[in-house]
């Protein structure tokens, strides 16, 4: 089925994976890491794991909250006060996980290229108005509202670090997580699955890309 979703162009390749019992039984490649340059997958290869990347964002706000910075009731204006424009200043840390805080989930004016720029992100949050109350109802809000928490975990922290090397210290790196990084980084870049959906996204591949890689 794989092999005759690739030849029908529907993706380039895939590794599949067969855990049991905390043991992987099988592990297999199928076609391309990259179809134009016919370079076939390899079990090490990198993939953008994309919304995967906002547990990754989860994990620190959790960490934020041990650590005593904020809690999930703590209005997002504490530590980003140009959070409140547009009738936003009520919206709390825990409404943003939880997607009930109201933010606008659609598309919005920003080109693919600075979309991987978590300060773009964020005056973009910032200037965006509501969609509904916050509290009032669930509005999925994957871009946005948690670039706002990456803002909120990355002032918390009371230095100008990055949050891409906050990620890195505090979850993959403690994990052994060796292979991940949030934007594809050097080291990695030569291992990276570059499919025709993922080509589209180039732009998000950076340094300071919006979606981890790993394998």
């Amino acid at each position: 089925m794989i092999r005759n979703d690739v030849e029908r162009k529907l993706y380039d390749g895939a590794v599949v994976m067969v855990g049991r019992g905390g043991r992987i039984e099988c592990c297999e490649t199928v076609e391309y890491a990259d179809r134009e340059s016919g370079r076939p997958l390899a079990e090490d290869d990198v993939f953008a794991i994309f919304s995967i990347t906002k547990q990754m964002t989860a994990v620190t706000v959790l960490q934020g909250i041990e650590r005593g910075a904020f809690t999930f009731r703590t209005p997002v204006t504490e530590l980003v006060p140009e959070f409140a424009a547009e009738g936003k200043e009520h919206i709390t840390v825990g409404q943003l996980p939880s997607h009930t805080g109201g933010m606008n989930g659609g598309l919005f004016p920003i080109p693919a290229e600075s979309q991987c720029e978590l300060s773009v992100m964020v005056d973009a949050a910032c200037c965006s108005q509501l969609k509904a109350l916050p509290g009032e109802r669930v509005s999925y809000s994957p871009a946005l509202a948690f670039a706002v928490l990456r803002e909120v975990v990355r002032r918390s922290n009371g230095s100008n670090m990055r949050f891409r090397d906050t990620l890195a210290r505090d979850v993959f790196s403690p994990l052994d997580m060796t292979d991940s990084a949030l934007g594809i980084c050097n080291d990695l870049a030569e291992r990276r699955f570059q499919s025709s959906y993922a080509t589209d996204l180039r732009a998000h591949s950076t340094p300071t890309g919006s979606s981890a890689w790993g394998h």
